[in-house]
């Protein structure tokens, strides 16, 4: 005789209803700094100082978060790969066991961060792209070059078979 429990065969989905009946927090957006490469007129952060949550908050955080049930993490700044240990918390969120997505403008992505994000199983990449006209994408973002920064980014991700959001 087998026994059966509501949280057999749940599927994708299924997390995020089993999270609102029980009142679990199941995916939480966490802005781990201020710090960004680009100046996009439409950003809602006044001031891209260098002003960032330590990664011993961080990790706190990420236990606290655990202990709830919280099953996704996204992780965005700022820039989150202005921090030179992005991919340290990307690596310690996976360890915690959290699904993970990266906000982020992809354009300081280079081949080995790529390759690492890929390695981790990172769920999805997402970025914007405003335009493929390079002086409007340009024009939007404040700094010259983005475009085609961030389509490098992007090129070595799906190289590497990282998610990317379609």
């Amino acid at each position: 005789m087998s026994v059966t429990n509501e949280f057999d065969n749940i599927e994708y989905g299924d997390v995020f209803s089993l999270a609102d009946i029980y009142e679990i927090p199941a995916s939480v957006t966490i802005e781990l700094g201020t710090a960004c490469n680009l100046r996009c007129m439409h950003c809602y952060i006044p001031n891209h100082g260098h002003s960032e949550l330590s990664i011993e908050t961080i990790e706190q955080i990420f236990h606290q978060l655990r202990e709830l049930g919280t099953f996704e993490l996204v992780l965005t700044g700022g820039e989150i790969f202005c921090r030179r240990d992005g991919l340290q918390i990307v690596e310690m969120a996976r360890k915690m066991g959290f699904d993970v997505i990266v906000f982020t403008n992809a354009s300081l992505i280079d081949e080995n961060c790529a390759k690492r994000l890929s390695q981790l199983y990172v769920g999805m990449v997402s970025t914007s792209i405003y335009s493929i006209n390079k002086s409007v994408h340009d024009g939007i973002t404040g700094c010259s070059g983005s475009l085609d920064a961030t389509l490098k980014g992007l090129s070595y991700l799906k190289k590497y078979g990282a998610k990317l959001k379609k």
